[in-house]
């Protein structure tokens, strides 16, 4: 029982995240937008269509989000709109994204902003996406580009949100664009995305004059056997935690592309090692894992759990 008042550190951030696409609205150069259109892809043929208006509305909503106490933002900058076709920059969305972070400031909120939220832009996407073996220089020259343009008013990069998520999303569960259902791209984007983030970070940091943090933001939760008497579902719940968390925080601890995605044995990869200068950490839930009867993982929620609107316990 806390008996007295906690204090958090002067300094500390308190704020709430976007990202570019939830908000932003008619985002209509990437491949979720395209994935949208495809029938009985989204609950309900829901689509993003404006969205909240945010690429309007940025000023009003940081003004609201100043009055409700925030002194922070995670954002991101939208790559297909500042690079909608390969190697061609929109100066005028990056003008657009220079007000954003200069409306943050006038708000007293510290910009931090992520380089890739899920959203990949079409002629990306073309070229393969994240299974591309050019997806990591890539993804390095924007975030050279939009690091050099905008370096000056953001203290606090993320490179990739959630690349274990972007794997699994998109070529095992099938639920994130496009769609597919194949372990082979999986280790593909998982190999790619680790790299990326690796060279992204080192592409920032050349750009900028500042030495602004940079680092990646993880999705980690707490994975469970769903029977601990079961070494199949044991065994399940080992292989997930492997391939979504410890790969990435092996990889770029040891400066290794780590097992299970390399094989048999870990790939040295020095480029990664130290890339980052702070860990984001996402949390919703823990993971239960049983396996079916090939051995293969799936999540399982308890009978009877509390869960969110997302399903998860």
């Amino acid at each position: 029982m806390i008996t007295e008042p906690r204090r958090f550190p002067d300094g500390f951030l308190w704020g709430c995240a976007t990202a570019a696409h939830q908000v932003e609205g008619n985002n209509t150069n990437n491949h979720w937008w395209a994935f949208e259109q495809e029938p009985s892809r989204i609950r309900n043929g829901d689509k993003s269509g404006i969205a909240c208006d945010h690429y309007r509305r940025f000023d009003e909503d940081f003004a609201l989000a100043q009055q409700h106490g925030h002194n922070a933002a995670r954002i991101s900058v939208e790559w297909s709109r500042v690079e909608p076709e390969e190697g061609r920059w929109n100066p005028d969305e990056v003008a657009h994204y220079r007000a954003v972070l200069e409306s943050l400031h006038r708000h007293g909120l510290t910009p931090l902003v992520t380089l890739h939220h899920f959203t990949n832009p079409l002629w990306f996407e073309r070229l393969g996406g994240w299974t591309s073996p050019r997806a990591p220089d890539l993804a390095a020259r924007w975030a050279g580009y939009i690091a050099k343009e905008l370096g000056a008013l953001v203290p606090i990069w993320s490179t990739i949100n959630e690349p274990s998520v972007v794997a699994s999303a998109q070529y095992i569960a099938g639920v994130h664009p496009p769609g597919h259902r194949n372990f082979a791209e999986a280790f593909a984007a998982q190999r790619h995305l680790l790299l990326a983030h690796g060279r992204m970070y080192h592409a920032v940091k050349e750009a900028t004059a500042h030495n602004p943090l940079v680092g990646p933001v993880l999705n980690i939760s707490y994975v469970q056997p769903a029977d601990p008497d079961s070494p199949a579902d044991v065994a399940a719940a080992e292989g997930v935690d492997g391939f979504l968390h410890e790969y990435y925080l092996r990889s770029i601890s040891e400066g290794v592309i780590a097992r299970p995605v390399a094989r048999p044995e870990d790939e040295p990869a020095p480029e990664v090692k130290g890339t980052w200068d702070y860990i984001g950490l996402n949390y919703y839930s823990r993971a239960l894992i049983k396996a079916d009867e090939q051995g293969r993982p799936f999540g399982s929620v308890p009978e009877g759990a509390e869960t969110s609107l997302m399903g998860w316990e």
